[in-house]
């Protein structure tokens, strides 16, 4: 009789029944899966997020760097006073250079009271014996914030615009600022360079320098090169950096030799 009634097995279709484990095991893979999804949706939306945010902060400072309170007017006016004060061109005052200019302003405001009837505010000070130049050494010292003998633009611009921003100065550092030409591009990527060059070059020396005296010995040579088989040619080596043969190699031998062996640019 057919087995009416009675569940048909899952053998009869030729497919494994599932276990529970298995069941479980693929619960779990999914719900990995899934929060896996989860982490990497909050991931991208995180980058977005901060992606936005610098965008914004880009914006904010374009946005104060390209406008101040102050007219751009007064401080070029006061970059041509301040270039008329810097009698040798370097970019800075020094104490002799603002000594001077202010004696010469002085000089200037008592022959104008000499000529003159008028009563501007230089004139007024030159008849009242009031000039900058007797406070000059007391001027230096406010306007050299960090110290170090000179003034530069910069200081200038913090001593008389002291509720200016960061950003705000910035800009007038820039308004004053002549732009760089090619040349002066160049000579500072290839100052730079050198620069880049010659801290690798310490850094060589100092690896074969192990007491730090600035020089080094035949025995502080041989132990840099200890892994090399020809000990002969450790000592011709080291001959061809001793160049005035006193036994030691300085710095500057060092150097000379190295960059005889550095490549030539590629024409």
């Amino acid at each position: 009789m057919p087995n009416v009634g009675r569940p048909t097995s899952s053998l009869n279709n030729g497919s494994r029944p599932t276990s529970s484990h298995e069941r479980v095991n693929n619960a779990s893979a999914a719900a990995a899966a899934a929060a896996n999804r989860r982490r990497e949706s909050i991931r991208e939306r995180g980058r977005e997020m901060i992606t936005a945010d610098k965008m914004l902060i880009a914006r904010k400072r374009r946005a104060q760097s390209a406008t101040t309170k102050y007219p751009k007017s007064d401080i070029l006016s006061l970059k041509c006073i301040f270039d008329e004060y810097d009698f040798d061109g370097s970019g800075t005052l020094s104490r002799q250079e603002l000594t001077q200019a202010l004696r010469r302003r002085k000089l200037e405001a008592t022959s104008w009271s000499a000529k003159s009837k008028a009563k501007t505010l230089a004139q007024r000070q030159a008849q009242a014996g009031i000039f900058l130049v007797d406070f000059a050494e007391s001027l230096f010292e406010v306007l050299d914030s960090n110290s170090d003998e000179q003034v530069d633009f910069a200081e200038l611009l913090r001593i008389l615009y002291p509720l200016a921003t960061a950003a705000e100065l910035r800009t007038m550092i820039e308004w004053a600022t002549p732009p760089k030409t090619d040349r002066q591009r160049e000579q500072e990527e290839a100052d730079q360079a050198e620069e880049d060059r010659m801290r690798v070059l310490r850094a060589m020396f100092a690896a074969y320098d192990r007491d730090g005296d600035g020089k080094v010995s035949i025995t502080e040579f041989r132990m840099a090169m200890l892994d090399h088989e020809n000990w002969d040619e450790v000592e011709d080596l080291f001959e061809q950096y001793d160049a005035n043969g006193n036994g030691e190699v300085d710095f500057a031998e060092f150097c000379a030799i190295v960059s005889m062996e550095e490549p030539a640019d590629e024409p």
